[in-house]
């Protein structure tokens, strides 16, 4: 702007910035971690003002423990907010398919493992918790 009285002019100016609203974004509605790992999270500092539902204002923010876990974001304009469920998956138990084993022709033999102990997959795509071995060859 210019201001013009009698001999003198005076310049002024002034930024403005518009603000578009910034959704918060911490990932998918649910994820899946191993036991000890962790789900890192990393928002732009620059966004705007961060609360955690534990009350913590970090940008980043690491999850160890299974849980419902919210972020919100202030950008000055709006506040918005997201959430995201966090599961643990176990490691699996030791298990043993047995010893190498000899069969004589035309004879057959069954590995029966526990069905609580997960989920399964042979060699063959096949998915039970116990197999039948007519043939010679390497099972796993």
């Amino acid at each position: 702007m210019t201001v013009s009285y009698g001999c003198t002019q005076e310049f002024e100016d002034i930024e403005v910035t518009i603000l578009h609203p910034t959704q918060v974004n911490i990932g998918p509605p649910a994820v899946l971690i191993c036991e000890n790992d962790s789900y890192d999270i990393s928002l732009d500092p620059d966004a705007g003002n961060y609360e955690w539902q534990d009350g913590s204002t970090d940008p980043d923010y690491s999850i160890t423990t299974p849980g419902i876990y919210m972020v919100t974001l202030d950008d000055g304009c709006s506040v918005s907010s997201d959430t995201i469920e966090v599961s643990l998956s176990y490691l699996p138990l030791a298990f043993s398919l047995g010893n190498d084993t000899l069969l004589c022709d035309g004879e057959g033999f069954t590995i029966n493992l526990d069905p609580s102990l997960g989920d399964f997959e042979w060699q063959d795509g096949s998915d039970d918790p116990f197999y039948t071995i007519s043939n010679e060859g390497t099972y796993s």
